[in-house]
């Protein structure tokens, strides 16, 4: 059972328990790599420049710019159906003021963690496995291409196992059909570190982004902190992003000892990312998207 269940969360949302980030002192600079990590998440919500007051045309950007900013980083885009959804959300959220808390986002994805289980067809799972392999491109070092035969199940952890053998325990948690209440509880356990986890990083990073409440979320900010859950995006800036793939190169090419391939082309999250490769596509689809949404409208207050 502690296995199974291990592997469940893992399939949910890849949402496993690590962990609190550490930082060491840059002295190069005189600051802490707190504030420099904080700085990049703060370039990357200017980049947003989500709405902080009930002003109808910034509102109404919301979508394009939610589904731009995510389309950047991992390739997924928001459809044009979600982004109306999305957009009278925003708006009612603004009207009446509702919002939730990271509790009720944690649990709404709990849900829908627990409704995608018995209804994930076989080659959703074969993709999940494949995309948890990490990047994979023409030209990659021998040494690279043999560590994909594990999967990495988060960006920071060193949660690694065969993928062959992963694969088959997706497949057989998926044929046990819904799971039980002890595996259920473990899932939302999990998901809570990462949802408040995900919380407090941007709070910390800028007070003000909810609002100064201490972790209220209008739609389309409990939307971003979900796709960062899901994705392992820390949200940094794209300029941040850049630079961070150009030293994942650098430093891969010198571990290696070969040159690894260029950033030039990819994206830094979602299937296939260079940073970090999570299957984005399957488990922030179309229907999980519009059934996030939904569930924040009807659970706000």
């Amino acid at each position: 059972m502690k296995k199974w269940t291990s592997f469940a969360i893992g399939f949910c949302f890849c949402a496993l328990i690590f962990g609190a980030l550490t930082w060491k002192l840059n002295t190069s600079s005189g600051i802490t790599t707190t504030e420099e990590y904080n700085q990049k998440i703060r370039n990357g919500l200017a980049e947003l420049n989500l709405p902080t007051s009930n002003d109808i045309p910034s509102i109404n950007a919301v979508p394009e710019r939610i589904s731009n900013f995510i389309h950047y980083r991992s390739g997924v885009q928001i459809s044009g159906s979600n982004r109306n959804i999305l957009r009278s959300a925003e708006r009612n959220a603004w009207n009446d003021s509702k919002r939730v808390d990271a509790a009720t986002l944690t649990q709404i994805l709990t849900d829908i963690a627990v409704e995608r289980i018995p209804a994930t067809s076989d080659s959703e799972i074969a993709g999940i496995t494949d995309s948890l392999r990490g990047f994979n491109a023409p030209g990659l070092p021998e040494s690279v291409q043999k560590g994909r035969s594990l999967v990495k199940l988060r960006a920071s952890a060193m949660s690694r196992m065969p993928a062959d053998e992963f694969n088959l325990e997706l497949t057989k948690i998926r044929d046990s059909g819904v799971p039980s209440i002890v595996v259920k509880n473990l899932i939302y356990a999990s998901l809570a570190n990462e949802v408040n986890r995900r919380v407090n990083v941007i709070r910390n990073a800028d007070p003000q982004f909810f609002g100064g409440t201490h972790s209220r979320m209008t739609p389309a900010q409990a939307l971003l902190v979900a796709y960062a859950v899901i994705a392992d995006d820390p949200l940094f800036g794209q300029t941040d992003l850049a630079q961070q793939m150009q030293k994942r190169q650098q430093v891969s090419s010198r571990a290696s000892r070969s040159d690894f391939p260029s950033p030039h082309g990819h994206r830094a999250y979602g299937d296939n990312g260079y940073l970090y490769s999570s299957p984005t596509g399957i488990l922030f689809n179309d229907a999980s998207v519009e059934r996030i949404i939904t569930l924040i409208q009807e659970r706000g207050n």
